[in-house]
């Protein structure tokens, strides 16, 4: 989810995040496998020095890379199997065992005794009397699929296909030739749970191959080649390459691009940060926080860029007015779902802005959507880095997450923004009670009601990556009631500070 999926802190996203400090082995083997990528996309460039893409210090902002992922991409590059490869390969193998024991079983089940069932079945094989062709059929789906999917390691449904093709037909030719009432298999129900179990274990490796192994798999490759340029909208970034999109986008970051907006004080007598804050912009920067500041533009323009896309471009996904709040959404290519809440609220823009970008601790007490919410770092006065614990989702079918998100404020066009995106952070990597999701570029935006300064326009962009395995029907149901239900919390939070 964007910065806030799931009621996390929105666009209150602020640039801290000292990427240098990562594990050293860690980021390595990561700036390996965006190597090994980058050859085999571009072979004609020298491997060992590309350009500035791996968080050199000519590099113009760090590789944010999903750890994880790019540990088992790099794994992959130098010749394993990824994890869940290699599961559907012992799933096959458990096929092939698992069919044959079964078989031994019947065997002794049928009335012969000793070795005397097995030579009926093998060396006396007979298509309508023997069952011992099931554990065959079980054999050939193990050679094909190991050959094709462990030792050639191809990336197409087409081998998984043929295997159960030919077993489905195999076995019902042998439904209906099969001698069941004339052979002792008739008192055996084993002779029928053959059957059915090889049909069945057949379309299952036929929907982990389809459903799990290959979309995993092309995300990890996608999320390597997607970090060697920096993709508009996108949470992963690499230096020298300017975001881009399909239909005419133009580029949203320049390197001297140094006044892209206005910084906003903390207001006199905020207890958020203000006195770490004034320390923090006392000093130069390092390089990791100036990296980060450019992250920032980099999110703040798509940012700016989305406020300004024609109104056409975004389709109804719920609500019917803007006292209440509507959601749109708009799919951006390289980028997925953009959501946007549209809702009127009831304080003067500045208000609104203050409340919600120098009161991020305080967002769980009102938002039912988040359950925590700190800053993990400060890298300048308006800039930090937050770390949200989101809720549960579709009553606790999509469990809680957690985020790690850079968000940046200030004015621009009189216009109060606040924008953001996903960013790791040394302090918090992965836990182990939640799953990580990742932000793209989003925030929130403050214009004054036409005709009415007193009266906010309010506006939330997120572009969220919520990882796991759902239908994208539910996650969108979702977002949507994610909006809807911020926009309830925050009209509700707003009568309460007001008094109105």
């Amino acid at each position: 989810m964007s910065a806030e999926v799931s009621g996390i802190a929105p666009s209150i996203m602020s640039v801290n995040t000292d990427v240098a400090v990562l594990q050293s082995s860690r980021e390595e083997q990561a700036t390996y496998a965006g190597q090994v990528i980058y050859k085999s996309l571009h072979p004609e460039v020298d491997t060992m020095n590309p350009p500035a893409l791996l968080g050199s210090e000519s590099s113009t902002a760090p590789l944010l890379l999903p750890t994880d992922s790019a540990l088992e991409l790099s794994g992959m590059a130098e010749g394993r199997m990824s994890s869940v490869r290699r599961t559907f390969c012992l799933f096959v193998l458990f096929d092939l065992i698992l069919m044959f024991i079964l078989w031994v079983i019947y065997t002794q089940l049928i009335g012969d005794t000793g070795f005397t069932a097995f030579e009926k079945q093998v060396e006396k094989y007979d298509f309508r009397t023997s069952l011992f062709d099931t554990v065959m059929l079980s054999a050939v789906r193990f050679t094909l699929l190991i050959l094709a999917y462990a030792l050639f390691r191809i990336r197409h449904w087409w081998m998984i296909a043929i295997s159960t093709a030919l077993s489905c037909s195999f076995l019902i030719v042998k439904i209906f030739l099969f001698d069941f009432g004339g052979t002792k298999s008739s008192n055996n129900p084993l002779s029928y749970c053959l059957i059915i179990i090889s049909f069945v274990l057949a379309w299952a490796e036929t929907w982990f191959l389809d459903f799990k192994v290959l979309p995993h798999e092309k995300k990890l490759r996608e999320r390597i080649v997607n970090s060697l340029g920096r993709v508009y909208g996108a949470t992963l970034t690499g230096p020298n390459i300017q975001p881009t999109r399909a239909d005419d986008l133009q580029s949203v970051i320049t390197e001297d691009n140094n006044q892209f907006y206005s910084p906003v004080d903390s207001p006199e007598g905020s207890d958020t940060e203000q006195e770490t804050r004034s320390t923090r912009s006392s000093r130069s920067m390092t390089r990791q926080e100036n990296d980060y500041v450019k992250l920032a533009k980099h999110s703040w323009e798509v940012l700016w860029t989305y406020v300004n896309s024609p109104e056409s471009d975004w389709k109804l996904e719920a609500g019917t007015s803007e006292v209440e709040g509507v959601v749109h959404s708009k799919k951006i290519k390289g980028v997925g779902k953009v959501f946007r809440l549209k809702a009127v609220i009831d304080i003067p823009p500045k208000d609104l802005f203050e409340e919600m970008t120098f009161k991020p601790e305080e967002q769980p007490t009102w938002n039912s959507s988040i359950k925590s919410c700190r800053v993990l770092q400060v890298v300048d006065d308006h800039t930090d880095i937050l770390y949200i614990v989101s809720g549960d989702l579709a009553g606790g079918v999509i469990t809680s997450r957690d985020f790690v998100s850079l968000r940046t404020w200030g004015i621009r066009d009189g216009i109060y923004v606040g924008s953001g995106m996903g960013v790791t952070h040394p302090s918090m990597p992965p836990q182990k009670n939640y799953v990580r999701g990742e932000n793209g570029a989003g925030g929130w935006v403050y214009k004054p009601v036409p005709g009415d300064a007193s009266r906010t326009l309010f506006f939330w962009y997120m572009n969220t990556d919520i990882k796991g395995w759902f239908p994208q029907k539910l996650i969108d149901a979702n977002m949507a009631k994610v909006h809807l239900d911020f926009c309830r919390d925050l009209k509700l939070h707003v009568k309460r500070i007001t008094g109105s």
